[in-house]
């Protein structure tokens, strides 16, 4: 219910803002602009640890899947999912190196949909097992 209500909320700040913005922004032929771009990216800062997906975002902040999709990698050098995951994954190391909770918890905490896709991903990004992520020092 919380979830909702953000989302709600998310939706009627943004088309009050839009009501506002200036009708000759920069925008030409399905191009968005870097500010447009750059919310997206502090949208998924400030999210990262709840469920993101595409679809949402693109309802958010009124773009199509490819036209975000491009832009936010020619932005920021990297695709959406692959973004989030590394915020992720930034946070589950130090969580792991705290040793306070479980991969489960880790993995419930950080927005992942299960403990076997959080150690995947987390093999996948950092090259070894959570388990392993716990023994070691690097940040």
């Amino acid at each position: 219910a919380d979830q909702l209500l953000k989302i709600s909320l998310e939706s009627f700040l943004i088309s009050l803002v839009r009501e506002l913005e200036i009708p000759d922004t920069p925008s030409v032929s399905g191009m968005i602009t870097n500010s447009a771009i750059g919310a997206v990216h502090q949208y998924i800062k400030e999210n990262y640890t709840g469920k993101i997906t595409l679809d949402n975002l693109c309802f958010l902040f009124a773009m199509n899947k490819t036209t975000l999709c491009r832009a936010f990698r020619q932005e920021y050098g990297t695709t959406v999912g692959e973004y989030i995951n590394s915020l992720r994954i930034r946070e589950a190391k130090a969580m792991l190196r705290s040793g306070e909770y479980s991969s489960t918890q880790i993995s419930e905490k950080l927005g992942f949909g299960s403990v076997h896709y959080f150690s995947r991903t987390y093999k996948k990004y950092v090259g070894a097992s959570p388990s392993k992520g716990r023994n070691t020092d690097e940040p």
